[in-house]
Order: C-alpha cells, then structure tokens, then sequence
C-alpha cells in the first residue's frame, strides 16, 4: 500500500508541473506582445553590493525585444531577428552585431513570444506554490555556465520574476506593471545622425 502512494505521489506532482508551465505557456499564445518596467540586480562573487538597473522592456511577434535602460545610465537594445543593436546616447555610439546564443535570457524571451516551449531549453526540476504565485524551478539543457532558471509566475499568470543563476554569479529580473497585449507594437531605434556606428 505504501509503495502504492509514493507513486501516486510521484505522478501526481509529474502531473502538476507539467499542467503549470503548459498552462503559462497556452496563455501566452494568445497575445502578440508584451510591455512593462524592470529591476535588474546582478550580484557577483567577490562583489560586496549588487549592480541594480531599471528600465523597461518591450516584446512583440515577429520576435523582436527592444529594452531601455533608465537607471544609472541610458542605453536602448534592440533585438531583431538575428541582430542586435546597443545604442549609448550618452557616448553616441551604437555596436551592431549577429546575436549570439549564449544570452540565455534572450532565449527564454524568445521562446515566450514565439510559443514555443521551455522544455525545449530547459528540464523542469521542481514547482512550489507560494502565496500568491507559483515557482518553477528550471535547469538548461545545454548550459554548463548556468546552475539553475527560477520563474515566478502571479495567480493571473503574469510574469513577476526571472532569476539566473550562474557558477559566480546571477542575474534577477522583477517585472512590474507588465501588460499582455493582443496587438503587436512596432518596435525600432531611431540613431541620431552624429551616432557612431560600429559594426562587429
């Protein structure tokens, strides 16, 4: 009887996580862009305080991300089929270059917006309900640099948090005022003709 449960047990939370992302994942595929304002905090080892920034970001099909830092410093990143362009109005200079796929949080981003899964990048190794949202813990697939992705997503099913963690370090994402939008936005950047362009 007691091996009876366990598995009952077992299936049952194979069940629960699979019907939490897959949820997440079915609700997303009915918007066409997503807008909102972030808190990035880095930590690293050996560094005593986080770097902390705050900006905003902007997703919408076609796959194309632009993010606009505000704090402590401007800089705008456009992210457009398989470019990318920073662009530093402060030192008039903007660095184009072919993505490379080592962002991992480009990837997530990605995959949200596309419609396709998580699962494609990432093993689902554990989910916890919290008070008012839910934890999807994640490992990549093949990211040897990366420990771990957490996820937390609100009761509505909108995106609140994105943490990675790396060997010496991670990266946390909080999302705040995100919208889910059904129309796509035109996202571009428009470089003031005194830019610097450079090319890598």
């Amino acid at each position: 009887m007691k091996k009876v449960f366990i598995i009952f047990l077992l299936l049952f939370s194979i069940s629960y996580s699979s019907e939490l992302l897959d949820k997440f994942e079915n609700h997303l595929k009915n918007i066409n862009s997503i807008k909102g304002e972030f808190l990035q905090i880095n930590l690293m080892e050996g560094f005593d305080e986080p770097q902390t920034f705050i900006g905003e970001l902007y997703i919408t099909k076609p796959y194309t991300l632009k993010i606009i830092y505000k704090d402590p410093y401007r800089q705008i990143i456009l992210v457009k089929n398989k470019e990318s362009v920073i662009y530093t109005p402060e030192e008039k200079q903007a660095v184009v270059s072919t993505l490379s796929e080592d962002f991992l949080i480009i990837r997530i981003l990605r995959n949200l917006i596309e419609n396709k899964s998580l699962r494609e990048i990432f093993d689902v190794i554990k989910e916890e309900r919290l008070k008012d949202s839910y934890l999807i813990v994640l490992k990549p697939k093949d990211e040897k640099d990366i420990k771990k992705v957490e996820l937390i997503i609100k009761d509505n099913l909108e995106i609140y948090k994105i943490k990675i963690y790396g060997v010496d370090s991670s990266v946390e994402l909080q999302f705040a005022k995100i919208k889910y939008l059904n129309k796509k936005l035109e996202l571009n950047i428009e470089l003031p003709k005194d830019v610097e362009i450079i090319r890598q």
